[in-house]
């Protein structure tokens, strides 16, 4: 069955359904949520080729409606604050934290434009030197031959390109001082606290108990704040020069220097670190994982992209190196 989506109608409460018009398709079952956490993919795309891009479900316990229509989606963002309002398990919210847009959504308004400068095309720009070196470096110790488990090979590139981009700290394994004044010893407790804390954002009460995911989560978020804490101090401590342009935090920490009074305090700043961190490498590690994948899965795609990219820097195979010209 394919549900046709050629219009979109917003009732006002209590208002009759129209002739002709109809809900979103399914009733919601109990097990939905058990469902939902086992295989999201799995849940979405069954239920998708079922009853069509809207559909009820009882996610997390209430009524929950699925959207996958371009139309429909426009019409939710739309809605903010007129027909759709953010509604998240209270379980996920506190994880998200109290400074997250979806708990205070002022705050995200008023973050956002205290954030743009750092955003802008020059300072992205400014980056790209130290990503392209990293990818470099970390492409050339790939195997040539067999097979690589390519996720944990991406994350690991995208991890060592983030933390010094957001944090303005350079975490090397093979040097201890660079751990120095920090919370944690190597890069795999950063990132075993920051898979805790994931988990934890689908803990189905708020138990806070070391034999649930939200415990544990709620206690991996608590040391994942002392780490960013201890990052914005050993920062301060520099004696070198803060460069606003150099990273996320440091565009922050002058912000607060040139107005102490601003948005950016301490603990808003600590939870930024955090979120950023987070929602960068989880998003960022998944989105380039599949693309190389699915590139490899089409092979004729592949060597179209090849072309592109050779009329644009030269002959295949012989760079290594691409500039935000290139990239427009």
């Amino acid at each position: 069955m394919e549900q046709q989506i050629s219009e979109i109608m917003i009732l006002d409460e209590g208002q009759a359904l129209p002739e002709g018009i109809t809900t979103p398709p399914r009733i919601g079952k109990w097990y939905d949520t058990f469902s939902y956490i086992g295989n999201p993919e799995q849940f979405c795309a069954q239920n998708l080729a079922k009853y069509g891009a809207i559909f009820n479900t009882s996610v997390f316990g209430s009524k929950t409606i699925f959207v996958g229509a371009s139309q429909a989606n426009q019409m939710v963002f739309n809605g903010d604050s007129k027909y759709t309002e953010i509604a998240l398990p209270d379980t996920t919210m506190e994880m998200f934290g109290e400074y997250s847009l979806f708990q205070r959504p002022e705050l995200h308004r008023e973050r956002k434009s205290a954030l743009k400068p750092g955003l802008t095309g020059e300072i992205l720009t400014g980056y790209l030197p130290q990503i392209n070196q990293i990818i470099k470096n970390r492409l050339s110790q790939w195997t040539n031959t067999g097979k690589i488990s390519l996720y944990p090979a991406v994350e690991k590139i995208c991890f060592e390109i983030l933390v010094p981009l957001l944090l303005g700290v350079n975490l090397d394994d093979t040097n201890p001082k660079s751990f120095e004044g920090l919370t944690v010893s190597n890069s795999n407790q950063l990132k075993s606290l920051y898979k805790t804390y994931f988990d934890g954002f689908y803990g189905l009460s708020k138990w806070k108990s070391p034999l649930t995911a939200y415990g544990r989560g709620v206690k991996a978020r608590a040391k994942l704040l002392e780490f960013m804490r201890a990052v914005i101090q050993r920062r301060r401590l520099s004696q070198e020069e803060i460069n606003p342009k150099a990273d996320f935090l440091s565009m922050m920490l002058v912000s607060q220097q040139q107005n102490p009074d601003g948005v950016f305090s301490d603990t808003l700043m600590e939870n930024q670190c955090l979120l950023q961190l987070w929602a960068s490498h989880y998003e960022v590690s998944a989105l380039v994982s599949s693309l190389i994948y699915q590139l490899g899965k089409f092979p004729q795609i592949l060597d179209k992209l090849r072309s592109e990219q050779a009329k644009v820097v030269g002959e295949v195979g012989k760079f290594y190196t691409f500039y935000s010209e290139q990239l427009k």
